[in-house]
């Protein structure tokens, strides 16, 4: 699948963080990326191009939609 916007790739955040799933997608900028939880620590990653990005905060309901603070830049 590909992530057409910033609120689906939200979703997915989402979906990992409160149901224990990983998802392979491709961001808007073309780059595959695989967002996993690990069961045992409750840590969301996101395995891109330039490495791994770690989920700090998840799930902040805001004017514009569900954000999510990622530790480092998804190219």
């Amino acid at each position: 699948f590909i992530m057409h916007q910033a609120e689906t790739f939200n979703r997915f955040i989402y979906q990992i963080i409160n149901m224990k799933i990983s998802i392979l997608g491709q961001t808007l900028g073309g780059e595959y990326i695989t967002i996993f939880r690990n069961p045992d620590t409750n840590k969301v990653k996101i395995i891109h191009e330039a490495g791994e990005s770690n989920v700090k905060i998840a799930n902040v309901d805001t004017k514009y939609g569900l954000v999510h603070v990622i530790d480092k830049l998804i190219n």
